[in-house]
């Protein structure tokens, strides 16, 4: 069986330069599948500060400009930085005339902000969603940019078609190296199909006519220019901050709410059991500190230690003032 061919390119290597190799790479292996109907999922993965939310970015870039886009002009459309912004921005993809000729969207690493589950099962449902309306709109890359590979299930994985590894030297303004891998499916055991990666692989012809192999074990990408970055960073955040914002928001409401239950459940405790004399004796008694309840009854009324001492005060002067201790005491 022959080697598998991912893209056919034609480079000048004595009048272009190298970082234009690259986008030709780019557009081989991801435009040309776009051109034959065909949607493509990369996964973008690397440690911290490695440059994977960049290199999405020149990814695209590089998509948009083999179709004379300018990248900037759609920085805010394609790109999704937490899962509150998917349905506007994909609706709009695939839908909105400005952006007909757009097709590419990357969803940038959001499980920091969300729970793993919400972030699977949000994943899972939006490559769905954009797999079943690409076909019958326009086929789209979808770039998912996360960490680690098992920070995706198991169904994302099966969808995937390249798997593409970040790294950056600890150079300042150094270029980011993506090691680019095909993922395929392994099913020579029908029963026990498995994924597997090769290398990115294609055939170049050089200015001499010269057609060749290319294997290449890297490609190197330019960082974006510095106001493509400062864009980037300043939408990713601002969707980072809503998301927080909304989960602050909703801690202090449940924060609030549980003060407020606690407080109402203590006015009905005391209510209650001031109408009831007959029964304090089951909940607790008096001494000389004031009024003491058992932990079955804080355990049973589920009060916490904090509003059961506010019972005790307040039942406590009930008791005095309908005479009930001197009785007791």
């Amino acid at each position: 069986m022959g080697r598998k061919i991912d893209f056919n390119i034609t480079h000048d290597f004595k009048n272009e330069p190298l970082h234009k190799l690259s986008h030709k790479i780019i557009h081989g292996a991801i435009v040309n599948r776009l051109k034959a109907k065909k949607p493509c999922i990369v996964f973008i993965s690397g440690d911290s500060g490695e440059g994977k939310t960049y290199a999405s970015a020149r990814l695209q870039q590089a998509i948009l400009e083999t179709q004379g886009l300018n990248y900037r002009d759609y920085i805010d459309d394609i790109n999704v930085f937490s899962p509150i912004e998917y349905p506007e921005k994909i609706k709009a993809l695939l839908n909105d005339k400005r952006l007909k000729k757009v097709n590419t969207i990357a969803i940038q690493e959001a499980r920091d902000i969300v729970r793993s589950k919400q972030w699977y099962d949000f994943l899972v449902q939006a490559v769905g969603d954009i797999n079943a309306m690409s076909r019958a709109i326009k086929p789209l890359c979808i770039i998912i940019v996360s960490q680690f590979i098992r920070d995706i299930t198991n169904d994302i994985r099966y969808t995937l078609n390249y798997y593409i590894k970040v790294s950056r030297p600890t150079v300042r303004y150094a270029n980011s190296k993506l090691h680019w891998y095909v993922i395929y499916k392994d099913d020579y055991d029908i029963e026990k199909p498995r994924l597997r990666t090769r290398r990115l692989a294609g055939r170049i012809k050089d200015q001499d006519g010269n057609v060749r192999l290319l294997i290449p074990s890297y490609i190197e990408l330019l960082k974006p220019e510095k106001d493509i970055c400062e864009r980037i960073d300043d939408l990713d955040f601002s969707a980072k901050k809503k998301v927080l914002k909304r989960k602050l928001d909703k801690l202090l409401d449940e924060i609030r709410k549980d003060i407020g239950e606690g407080n109402n459940r203590v006015d009905a405790m005391v209510e209650h059991y001031s109408k009831n004399l007959e029964n304090i004796h089951q909940i607790g008694k008096v001494t000389k500190k004031g009024f003491k309840t058992t932990p079955k009854t804080r355990e049973l009324h589920a009060i916490t230690k904090e509003d059961a001492d506010i019972f005790e005060k307040r039942l406590y002067q009930v008791l005095k003032d309908k005479g009930v201790i001197e009785n007791e005491s």
